[in-house]
């Protein structure tokens, strides 16, 4: 049986009564109509995971990304796609944005600062490993075990 909708006396003053028109919303406030417009894979959520989730009001996903990072980089990795793949929607329904640009421009300014740690990480891993780089290449070649 569908829901009935709230109604209220006609504003003529008479016994009749109308549909007040309902319009459904998200937790964040923003139009449910407006999804397929932000929906799409969202880089800042991809690069930046669990902080990105942290201030996108997503607690559970960001511990469970932090803690797969910190812990169990698998599941950190599936959760960085997880939230690559949903986090568009996530944001769209967890967090109040002005309009459709407003959010394309905070989700672009994530992904340019997502991409800046990425890279800085992989600077930092490159130059501790490359102690490691050098003496297998200059070492003789019976020399050099990876054990």
């Amino acid at each position: 049986m569908p829901k009935r909708r709230k109604t209220a006396p006609h504003a003529g003053g008479d016994d009749a009564v109308h549909s007040i028109p309902h319009r459904a919303s998200l937790p964040s406030g923003n139009d449910p109509a407006a999804l397929s417009q932000v929906s799409g894979w969202n880089w800042g959520a991809f690069l930046a995971s669990w902080v990105w989730a942290f201030a996108h009001r997503l607690p559970v996903l960001g511990l469970a990304a932090l803690l797969g990072c910190l812990f169990w980089g698998v599941i950190g990795f599936a959760c960085a796609i997880y939230l690559g793949i949903t986090g568009s929607e996530l944001a769209w329904r967890s967090r109040p944005f002005a309009s459709v640009t407003q959010f394309r421009e905070v989700q672009r300014r994530w992904a340019k600062w997502g991409l800046l740690v990425f890279l800085i990480h992989m600077l930092i891993l490159l130059l501790a490993l490359l102690p490691r780089i050098r003496y297998l290449i200059s070492a003789p070649s019976g020399a050099a075990s990876l054990g």
